[in-house]
């Protein structure tokens, strides 16, 4: 299992290395090897850290949207929302997979179809279970994978929206962030729900905080005016919020 996903790593460097190549960044071969074995490492943590497989694939495959936005604000301070869109693209893609493979299995083991309403659906699943009419174990599985993702749906749409509402404001109202901050913040947030976002926001400003102490005092030339790319302490609150 571990060698598909150095091979996965090893994929997602080579996106990496062509979304930057194509703005100009251009990666010599230390750095790619570097790029190559954070993600390696970043992917292997997720492993250890992820029990659901899919929200592990949701992760795994948002690396390379996580690299490129941080590494991308740290050379340009720019956010590209075409890679915002092309991470919700790819999410999308994930979510959908698995509500249509669980209800495919559903079709397969039910004897009650897909044609009645999902109310009338439960109800009757419900009955038959009780009744012992089939075997719940065969249609269990999915049906109960299926309910928890779409709870999980419900769960990253309120953590993304409550998240992209207290950033805007906090935007808005102090410029201490930019638009695409605001959006990086929304799209994290996409992946947990209402607490775990908060965590990765608190966090975020946490780390950036403690990373201008340090500029302030042994590098000052750096500093450049109190601005600094937020983006990637927004990935790492992400990252460290895993294993909560």
């Amino acid at each position: 299992m571990y060698a598909y996903f150095l091979f996965l790593a090893l994929f997602e460097v080579i996106i990496v290395n062509i979304v930057l190549d194509n703005r100009g960044i251009e990666l010599n071969n230390m750095e790619k090897l570097a790029v190559f074995l954070v993600i390696s490492i970043m992917i292997q943590y997720c492993i250890v850290v992820c029990m659901d497989f899919y929200y592990l694939l949701r992760i795994i495959f948002s690396i390379p949207i996580l690299f490129i936005v941080s590494y991308t604000d740290t050379k340009f301070r720019l956010v590209f929302d075409e890679d915002l869109i092309c991470g919700i693209i790819v999410q999308v893609g994930i979510v959908l997979t698995f509500i249509i493979i669980d209800i495919v299995y559903i079709k397969k083991y039910s004897p009650i179809g897909l044609n009645c309403t999902f109310t009338e659906k439960i109800a009757s699943l419900y009955g038959k279970i009780e009744k012992g009419i089939f075997n719940k174990g065969e249609l269990g599985i999915y049906f109960n994978h299926l309910s928890y993702l779409f709870e999980d749906i419900k769960r990253n749409i309120y953590g993304s929206i409550a998240l992209f509402l207290v950033s805007y404001v906090i935007a808005k109202s102090t410029e201490a962030m930019g638009m695409g901050d605001v959006l990086y913040f929304s799209f994290i947030a996409s992946f947990t729900d209402v607490s775990i976002s908060f965590f990765i926001f608190f966090a975020s400003f946490i780390f950036s905080g403690l990373y201008c102490i340090f500029l302030r005092i042994f590098d000052k030339k750096s500093f450049f005016n109190g601005l600094i790319s937020f983006t990637p302490f927004i990935s790492v609150g992400f990252l460290i919020s895993l294993c909560l």
